[in-house]
């Protein structure tokens, strides 16, 4: 992608603030570390959590934006 913006951005709902932001899993360590390539299956994805009127917080499903498989 030319532009990737990964801040971490609100919108207000009816149902409250819904707050997004993105996480990276990716490669495990191999053993020995000498022993190419890594290992795992680097994983971009958006995380959301609904935060409510009353203080309480729901997490809602992430989405994946880019999966190396």
């Amino acid at each position: 992608m030319p532009k990737l913006d990964l801040e971490t951005t609100y919108e207000q709902t009816n149902d409250g603030t819904k707050v997004h932001g993105y996480a990276f899993n990716g490669f495990e360590l191999a053993t020995p570390r000498s022993d190419p390539p890594p290992k795992g299956t680097p994983n971009l994805f958006q995380w959301s959590l609904l935060v409510k009127s009353d203080g309480t917080v729901e997490r809602l499903p992430s989405k994946v934006i880019y999966s190396a498989r």
